[in-house]
């Protein structure tokens, strides 16, 4: 009895966390310019305006594409899983090459927040593109 109930339970937390990386895939599919990053040992804050970089995320279902002033920077697969780090308090992570193990990320209305996973990383912001 006991393992029947360990197969169900396991089954429906796989079944939840698939549902789950589609979920944040779906948030994610679009055009995302940068906006800001914030952070490193000095604390700075970089902008399109004092960086002179103009950068861009674009998803799809599968695929992240970057552009830095409109020329094509990285493509990659990238990957979605959900940890915990040392918290009760799931993150979502993404994962792309070069950046694994990975960057934590939240979406908030049209607003994408990506964050290094180390303490003198940077959290950077993009706003969605309209269509």
């Amino acid at each position: 009895m006991k393992t029947k109930i360990l197969v169900l339970l396991s089954l429906i937390f796989l079944i939840v966390s698939c549902k789950k990386e589609n979920e944040n895939k779906n948030v994610l599919v679009g055009k995302w310019d940068w906006v800001s990053s914030v952070g490193g040992l000095a604390g700075e804050t970089l902008t399109p305006s004092s960086t002179g970089i103009k950068m861009i995320y674009q998803f799809s279902n599968t695929t992240l594409i970057i552009y830095v002033n409109d020329s094509l920077a990285n493509q990659s697969n990238y990957t979605i899983s959900v940890q915990y780090k040392g918290t009760p308090q799931q993150i979502s992570v993404l994962s792309y090459v070069p950046y694994r193990p990975g960057q934590s990320f939240s979406v908030e209305n049209d607003s994408l927040f990506i964050n290094d996973l180390f303490a003198d990383g940077y959290t950077s912001t993009f706003v969605k593109e309209k269509n």
